[in-house]
Formats: structure tokens, sequence, C-alpha cells
């Protein structure tokens, strides 16, 4: 059984998203009530033969492991502007307001 969707809750979602719905509440109501009933819709189907998936395909991913060229890497740290013990140098991206 369906809960009925009030205007309130609507608002309610609406600020806890921080979102601006200013006069699309009634249509927003109407939606969650579709959305709730295709939910109930779901329920009836069977499924008793389809094993749980965790996400949308059961393909693998085929990871391998990184294959760092040390030489290269040192070749970078080097043609590096700046330095300073053992880490690359950036400018600052933060301002102090002291």
């Amino acid at each position: 059984m369906l809960k009925d969707i009030k205007k309130e809750d609507i608002e309610r979602l609406a600020q806890l998203a921080r979102i601006d719905i200013e006069g699309k509440e009634a249509g927003l109501v109407k939606d969650a009530e579709n959305i709730l009933e295709y939910f109930e819709q779901l329920k009836d189907v069977n499924t008793d033969n389809i094993s749980p998936m965790s996400g949308a395909s059961d393909m693998v991913n085929q990871a391998e492991a990184d294959d760092i060229d040390k030489g290269l890497l040192q070749k970078g740290i080097e043609s590096f502007p700046e330095t300073k013990d053992g880490y690359l140098k950036v400018p600052g991206v933060m301002k102090n307001n002291d």
C-alpha cells in the first residue's frame, strides 16, 4: 500500500537537497506518486530464477599491475622546475589571510 505523498514531503526533500521548486510542488507530488506506483508494480515481477547482480553488467575488470618506468619517472622529476625533500614543489593554491 502506498503512502500518500504530501506537498510538505516534497518541500522538505527540496529543502534537504537545497533546490528551489517554488511553483512546481503539485507536479512533483504527482511525479513522486508515479515513481512509487512503478516500484509497487515491480514488486509483482517474478524474479525466482534471476540471480542477483551488483551492477548493470556481469563483466569483470581485467586490471593489470602498474609497470612503472623509473627512468622516465626520474627524468620527469629532474626536469621539474622546483623540488623540495623529494617532492615536486608547485605554487600555492590557498591563500593565508594573516
